[in-house]
């Protein structure tokens, strides 16, 4: 096998585990957002049934930002610079 092919085959398997890695960082932030959403249940459970006056951790904020980020990495709209966050 030439120098070239060997960097080639090398070039092939880091670009598979950069893919691995992006899907288990999309994963990741999936289960965050869905995590955020169950904590935003708990708190208007909270405040209906317990009377609380605030949020018990105000997330919303975050949740939306984060969900907005995982729904747009779905439809693809998210570019270079935004892969950098991810």
């Amino acid at each position: 096998m030439s120098d070239i092919d060997e960097i080639k085959a090398e070039l092939r398997s880091i670009r598979r585990s950069l893919n691995n890695f992006n899907v288990e960082v999309v994963m990741v932030m999936r289960r965050l957002g869905i995590t955020l959403l169950r904590v935003g249940d708990i708190e208007v459970w909270a405040e209906r049934e317990h009377n609380f006056p605030h949020p018990l951790f105000p997330l919303r904020e975050e949740a939306a930002e984060l969900l907005g980020r995982i729904r747009a990495l779905a439809r693809g709209e998210v570019g270079q610079s935004e892969r950098e966050w991810f």
